[in-house]
């Protein structure tokens, strides 16, 4: 359903933007994210019960994408524009030009749908590129390594995903310690880039970035994939985290990496 379609039949409302955060180097910069129909989440609580706990996750994975959606990313003097795909995603690749010229890993890049559809929905999406300081960058499994989530154990795993939330979720002990020392090594503000990686959905991006949030985890890039029934999707492709990584030191052809994993997956493999 494109969006001329949904503007002509009401659907000009309750529209949200969910931006994923970026990474560039010296030379470009690279973000996206999606275009959906508001799903109407409610903030976590410790004292959810089970059953709201199920409908937030179904809400997480039964979103409404908005395909066709005119999108402006704006930074600086660049104002580059781009369409939703299908199923809602966006993706950008910008010059950088030192953003603000402060020697700062983190750049802010303004988000808005083009007026033409009487989308007034606007957004901020934020890029991390290396700094003066970055000594290494850091690629991390998620599952498992962050989060506690059983994925050794299907059952487990999914009785972890539907029945608690990003509040009662659980870390492992001293994570939140370990990265920040990662991240801001012996400066008191952070210079080296994070990668968060898993093979968990992009429907479930808000949920791993509001966990890390609540655990005072750094930021970083949470990079998920796409899930699809037809072999054009990541669902399919079991070398995911691999090519991930593949494009990242493609990025970073420089920069030391250390990577982060468990065994639950393969990681080390």
């Amino acid at each position: 359903m494109n969006a001329a379609f949904r503007n002509s039949h009401g659907y000009t409302g309750d529209v949200i933007i969910i931006p994923f955060r970026g990474y560039g180097n010296k030379d470009k910069i690279y973000f996206s994210g999606r275009v959906l129909k508001d799903r109407k989440l409610a903030k976590t609580a410790p004292d959810d019960g089970i059953l709201k706990n199920i409908v937030r996750m179904y809400k997480h994975f039964g979103s409404q994408e908005l395909a066709g959606i005119s999108i402006t990313a704006t930074w600086g003097h660049i104002n580059e524009i781009t369409l939703t795909d299908d199923e809602g995603y966006f993706h950008f690749e910008l010059p950088f030009s030192g953003g603000t010229g402060e020697n700062r890993l983190w750049h802010k890049i303004g988000l808005k749908l083009t007026d033409e559809f009487r989308f007034k929905t606007s957004q901020t999406i934020w890029v991390q590129v290396p700094v003066i300081e970055t000594t290494f960058g850091v690629i991390s499994d998620i599952d498992d390594t962050i989060l506690q989530t059983g994925a050794g154990n299907l059952l487990t795993a999914i009785s972890n995903t539907f029945t608690k939330n990003a509040d009662t979720r659980l870390s492992f002990p001293g994570v939140q310690q370990f990265y920040t020392g990662l991240q801001k090594a012996r400066t008191p503000h952070p210079v080296n880039p994070i990668f968060y990686l898993s093979n968990s959905p992009w429907n479930l991006y808000d949920f791993l970035d509001e966990f890390m949030e609540l655990k005072s985890i750094p930021k970083g890039s949470i990079l998920l994939r796409d899930f699809g029934l037809d072999n054009k999707k990541l669902i399919f492709d079991d070398d995911h985290k691999l090519h991930t990584i593949e494009k990242l030191l493609r990025i970073y052809p420089d920069l030391p990496f250390i990577l982060i994993g468990d065994s639950g997956e393969k990681d080390p493999e």
